[in-house]
Parts: C-alpha cells; sequence; structure tokens
C-alpha cells in the first residue's frame, strides 16, 4: 500500500502486488490517480516544465505493465513503455472547494469513465489522454456522453454542442442551446436559455444542482394574453437566477432599468417570473409619474399592488412632485390608460407638497 510513481502518473493504492513473469504491477484497489502534463516552456536545466493536472481519477482497479516480459532490462527501447490498464470504471469529481466552493455532491455530481488504457507514462501527449465516459450532472442536464480531456486549465473536463433544439434544463424547466463546458471553474454555459415565454442570453451560465445564474447581456420576455398573461419586457445586463425547486427565474437590472409594455413604462428594481405570473420589487416609471412597491403584480397590459407609492411630477424631468398617495392599492392599465387608487386605511394619505396639504380619500382615479 502507498503511492506508485510510473512516469508522469502518481498511483494511491492499497494492497498492490509484483508479477515477475508477466513484469505487471497489480493494483485491485486505487484510491487515486494522477499525473502531470508537459508544457512549451523549459526550466533553468532546459528541460520540459511539468504541470500538474487539477482534477484526479478515483475509485478503480488495474495494473502497470512495466515492460516486455522477454525485455526486463529494456535493451530493447520500446517507447510506449510502461503502459496502464484500468479494468474497472473510474471516476472523476467534482466537488473541490475551488470548484465553486464544491457545491458539485460526488454521490450526484460526477463523471464515470470506461475501463482504459494509457501508455508511454513518461512521455504521452497532453493531446493524447481522451477518456471515454459521461457526466452525471445531478439532474441539471440528461446524461452527457463526451470525452474527458485536459482543459486549458489543466483540469479534466470537456467542452461540447448541445443539438439544435437545444438541451432540456432540471428536467425541462427550461432549454439551453449552444456551449456547455466542465473544468475547474465549473459547470458552465455560453449561449441562450428558453424558460417559458423569456429567452436570455450570456456568455457565462453557471449551472448548480440547485439554480443556473448568469449575467444575460440581454433578456425578453415576450406578451401573451389569454388564460397565462405575460407583459412584454426587454432587459440588458440582467443578472438572473433560476431555481428549479420553485420553477421562478429572478431577474434583477444591473445597469438601465427594463423597459415595460413596449417601452410605455420602465421598471427598476427585481422581477420574479414563473408559470402565469411575473411579479416585481422596485419602481415604475412611466411619463411624469412613478409607483415603488415590494410586490407589484403584472398582467399583459396592467400593474397592480397591494400596497404602494404613487408620486405625480410636475414634468417629464421629475425634479419635482406635484402630487403624492401613500400606502394606497393601486392599479394602473396602460391600454385604457387609466390608474386607480384605493385607500388601505389611516395610513393612506395624500399629499400635495406645492400646496403645503395632506388630507385621505377613500378612492382615487
Amino acid at each position: 500500500s502507498g503511492q506508485v510513481k510510473a512516469g508522469l502518473f502518481e498511483f494511491y493504492t492499497h494492497d498492490c502486488f509484483f508479477n515477475y513473469d508477466s513484469f505487471n504491477l497489480t493494483m485491485p484497489d486505487i484510491d487515486s490517480v494522477s499525473f502531470y502534463v508537459r508544457l512549451d516552456s523549459l526550466n533553468d536545466e532546459g528541460m520540459q516544465r511539468l504541470k500538474k493536472v487539477k482534477s484526479v481519477i478515483e475509485d478503480l482497479r488495474g495494473y502497470i505493465i512495466i515492460e516486455e516480459p522477454n525485455n526486463k532490462s529494456a535493451a530493447i527501447k520500446h517507447p510506449h513503455y510502461p503502459m496502464f490498464v484500468c479494468e474497472s470504471n473510474a471516476f472523476v469529481y467534482y466537488d473541490d472547494s475551488f470548484i465553486q466552493n464544491g457545491v458539485y455532491d460526488r454521490e450526484t455530481f460526477y463523471y464515470e469513465l470506461d475501463p482504459f488504457m494509457i501508455d508511454s507514462l513518461d512521455n504521452f501527449t497532453t493531446d493524447g489522454i481522451q477518456f471515454k465516459g459521461y457526466l452525471e450532472s445531478a439532474g441539471i442536464f440528461p446524461v452527457i456522453d463526451q470525452d474527458l480531456v485536459v482543459m486549458p486549465d489543466y483540469s479534466l473536463g470537456f467542452s461540447t454542442t448541445t443539438p439544435t433544439e437545444g438541451s432540456p434544463l432540471y428536467g425541462g424547466l427550461a432549454t439551453f442551446e449552444d456551449t456547455i463546458t466542465l473544468n475547474a471553474k465549473g459547470f458552465k454555459g455560453d449561449g441562450v436559455m428558453q424558460f417559458l415565454n423569456s429567452t436570455s442570453v450570456s456568455e457565462d451560465f453557471t449551472f448548480y444542482p440547485d439554480s443556473t445564474r448568469a449575467l444575460a447581456e440581454s433578456f425578453v420576455l415576450r406578451e401573451a394574453e389569454g388564460a397565462i398573461e405575460y407583459p412584454q419586457i426587454e432587459g440588458f445586463q440582467v443578472d438572473e437566477t433560476l431555481l428549479p425547486d420553485t420553477g421562478i427565474l429572478v431577474l434583477e437590472n444591473t445597469i438601465d432599468p427594463f423597459n415595460v409594455f413596449a417601452n410605455e413604462s420602465e421598471f427598476d428594481g427585481t422581477l420574479y417570473l414563473g408559470e402565469g405570473v411575473v411579479d416585481g420589487s422596485g419602481f415604475y416609471i412611466f411619463e411624469n409619474a412613478s409607483i415603488a412597491s415590494h410586490q407589484f403584480h403584472l398582467k399583459h397590459h396592467e400593474i397592480a399592488a397591494d400596497t404602494s407609492y404613487f408620486c405625480l411630477y410636475t414634468d417629464s424631468t421629475r425634479a419635482d412632485t406635484a402630487f403624492l398617495a401613500s400606502e394606497y392599492r393601486s392599479k394602473v392599465d396602460f391600454q385604457d390608460r387609466l390608474g386607480k387608487f384605493l385607500s388601505q386605511g389611516e395610513n393612506s394619505l395624500l399629499e400635495f407638497p406645492f400646496n403645503q396639504y395632506v388630507c385621505t380619500m377613500d378612492e382615487l382615479d
């Protein structure tokens, strides 16, 4: 038991034994295998620099063929020796703390390698390292059959492209189209996510077992009217989080407000998109007025809030307030150009700053 070094490979094993006749080292219980690759640069001694691959291969068994049995002294040079034969399936896990803080639990997120053989353990090429197998991604995507290779960041991973129709996310909750990458940065995507009536485009989706996060270059929610209603919403540089447990996409503008109702209003804050539901917390701005609430409800051409703060400005610069309605239930119809405000009790106040006048009113249109 202990460490076995063969060329650029290191094996951590138990109960291994050497067979002189076949000139093999049998390792029936290998905890892990790590290895180095050669870099293009040279060290001070003029030798190629070595870089240790960040990922390790775990839970396997196999044997090292040191040399041909009739050439034990290596009198005849055979560059493809020593070689390693893996007789079992093996696993690469992605639960290291440096990979998204260890969020990918090895029980549900792992790459399973088919049995394999690697020759030339001391002089192989990096491009020659390629493992067959599949990724089980904790239900983020269906099983991905893609060869595992040494990535540019010196982890074991892959980069692949989805089918034209995309790949289902979280059992079909959403669809992702374009490039999926696995490396030391985690499970990433560069492309388009379709969720309900929305489309998000980003160069940097990060897929987690409990969420997908991205800074979307663009977000579009296409309007729908009928049994299920959605307003038209458009945003740029949007911070997004898709939550599969609740079926909600959380959206927050980071620079400019969202454009809502075909550019008839702007929204600055957080939106929550679900099946037939668009809620929000923040500020709506339209013409020379604004409404603030912690819980808006949006329909095809309406916004409503149980408790809101409505402000009417003197002009479109919004520098001075002409009228303020505090803690009123509100509903604004952008199709009929009507607003309705209902008092919620003694805390519902109407203020006219220029007149220094405060009053109450049960209902306001």
